[in-house]
């Protein structure tokens, strides 16, 4: 589970740094967007949370920092996880179109489509552990009928989250 919260985390962090200059429909900068998403949401990972909080600070002096910005970065652990993040081993051949007259939208074409469900799935994730954790609390409160009422009520709120999101995102959410 923790591995894949920090996958999760990293591919926000990708996303910032990769497109957040870009703007989203609304003329709104991917980054603004993306850490609007967010806000309310616990990053687990320590510099992952670092470089969220550096981008806001960024931010608020109006700038919006990309890779380049943490690749100069005065933290070492920052710049290896920025090259690390931005750093794929794949490369999308061209042959697709070429040879087999298979057209495939670049990332660069698709970014709003990438923000929403990496937002998305981000959320996902988020909701899921919380709900493993109110279970958790519910089971630990078996006997007291106030928290036991209480946790199921929380359950109930968290499920219904992510039915909304499940619909939002096109997964089926089954009980």
């Amino acid at each position: 589970q923790d591995r894949s919260d920090e996958l999760q985390e990293r591919d926000v962090v990708r996303l910032l740094l990769e497109i957040g200059r870009k703007e989203m429909e609304s003329a709104v900068p991917v980054a603004a967007y993306v850490l609007n998403e967010i806000r309310d949401v616990s990053i687990n990972h320590m510099h992952l949370r670092l470089m969220i909080h550096e981008i806001e600070s960024q931010m608020e002096a109006g700038n919006i920092p990309d890779h380049h910005y943490f690749l100069q970065h005065h933290d070492d652990e920052l710049k290896r996880l920025a090259m690390e993040i931005i750093s794929s081993p794949y490369v999308l051949s061209e042959n697709w179109n070429k040879m087999h007259d298979i057209y495939i939208k670049m990332p660069s074409d698709n970014f709003i489509s990438d923000v929403k469900s990496s937002i998305a799935r981000f959320k996902m994730k988020k909701i899921m552990n919380m709900i493993s954790e109110n279970l958790k609390e519910l089971n630990s409160a078996k006997g007291n009928a106030e928290e036991e009422i209480y946790f199921m009520n929380v359950h109930q709120r968290l499920s219904q989250w992510k039915q909304e999101l499940g619909k939002d995102i096109g997964t089926v959410i089954v009980n």
